[in-house]
């Protein structure tokens, strides 16, 4: 799904699934890519496949591929990802109405957004925070910097410490990086 992936092959998860099992974990794979049209076949067979496999769940941002996951596959369980950047209750219905039983929420949410959402979602929807940075905001963010572009993240505002992180590496960073 992705051009230049270098995720897991199928028997890697699998492995990876007996292992933390016996361990007493869940194994959590992610599915973020963004899917076209003429790869929807493709994510309604890997649904299918991770369930096979041992997936306790499946982590994905698209709302079209959680509904093709969901139809495909309904006893594997979905998961949305913080980079879906779920901030309403709207879009957490939305989610949930497409077979969703989490949400990890956007970072940017406060206490009091949380508690609104929560109060407007049924009851068995887990909502989730991120507690630590993605690497994706983490580069757009270093690329800020690079270009003098700034932004709350790079002031160090945004939830997760992600700007806390951005002054460590640049203050580890060799000389000239």
């Amino acid at each position: 799904l992705r051009a230049r992936s270098a995720g897991f092959s199928l028997e890697n998860m699998q492995q990876a699934a007996s292992i933390v099992h016996s361990a007493g974990k869940h194994l959590y794979v992610t599915v973020n890519a963004l899917a076209h049209s003429n790869e929807l076949n493709e994510v309604k067979n890997y649904a299918v496949k991770l369930k096979e496999i041992g997936a306790d769940a499946a982590i994905v941002s698209d709302l079209g591929v959680l509904d093709v996951m969901h139809k495909a596959c309904p006893q594997l369980e979905l998961h949305i990802s913080t980079q879906a950047s779920c901030q309403n209750y709207a879009s957490a219905l939305a989610y949930y109405h497409h077979g969703a039983k989490r949400i990890v929420l956007a970072r940017e949410m406060n206490l009091e957004d949380i508690r609104d959402m929560k109060s407007n979602i049924p009851e068995d929807l887990e909502l989730g925070g991120g507690g630590h940075p993605n690497p994706a905001g983490l580069g757009a963010q270093i690329g800020q910097i690079l270009l003098g572009l700034g932004g709350p993240g790079v002031e160090g505002r945004c939830g997760g410490g992600v700007g806390d992180l951005v002054a460590d590496i640049f203050r580890l960073a060799p000389a000239g990086f």
